[in-house]
């Protein structure tokens, strides 16, 4: 006996709830990919530059560059990040319209731009077109940013990388002679003038070396 084909449409498939399952599930890989991204971006985070020591403090990032010394203020950077990835639309079950969204995202501090590369699930970090920070003579005063900032921080619990640029070699010696004489830990990278600063999962961690 031959079967028949049924011309009820309530017999048709229902595609609702499996449409709803790829959302569900698109959304999901959206947050661990940024989660990935933003786990590898802290103060005690990774970038791709060589391991020394291994560290159990935080480092407080600063960066030499056309020989002057710039805080990176990396946790600023990160909690705007994820302050950002919650407005983000994940109802969408399109990939490229969430790596749009995600990829479009862009935050700020005073001195640096930061985003973010789905691709590669890496933060990238720029300083800011023509900024420049503090000179060596100013650090060497007791009210500079930089000797203030570590007024703010503990020996015990942070130490101070420096990203290198290869003309501000002079004023690391000096910012570095400075965190030292305060009792702080000290780790330093060097990287060419036109290097980009990525960090990612890839990278190592940010160790003092003295």
């Amino acid at each position: 006996m031959s079967s028949k084909r049924s011309n009820n449409p309530n017999d048709s498939l229902n595609l609702d709830s499996f449409m709803d399952i790829v959302t569900n599930v698109i959304g999901t890989l959206f947050f661990v990919i940024v989660y990935a991204a933003l786990s590898s971006f802290s103060a005690t985070g990774k970038v791709t530059i060589p391991q020394i020591v291994t560290s159990e403090t935080e480092a407080i990032i600063f960066e030499c560059r056309d020989n002057t010394i710039l805080e990176m203020d990396s946790k600023s950077l990160k909690n705007e990040l994820v302050e950002r990835i919650k407005y983000v639309k994940t109802t969408s079950t399109s990939l490229s319209s969430l790596f749009s969204q995600i990829m479009d995202i862009k935050v700020s501090n005073q001195y640096y731009d930061a985003t973010l590369n789905i691709i590669n699930s890496s933060i990238i970090v720029t300083a800011k077109e023509g900024i420049k920070g503090e000179s060596s003579n100013t650090i060497k005063k007791e009210n500079s940013l930089f000797q203030k900032k570590l007024l703010q921080l503990d020996s015990q619990k942070h130490h101070i990388y420096f990203f290198v640029r290869s003309n501000s070699f002079e004023i690391f010696h000096v910012a570095r002679k400075i965190a030292l004489k305060n009792g702080f830990g000290a780790g330093w990278n060097p990287f060419n003038d036109d290097d980009i600063i990525s960090f990612g999962s890839g990278g190592i961690a940010l160790n003092k070396q003295t």
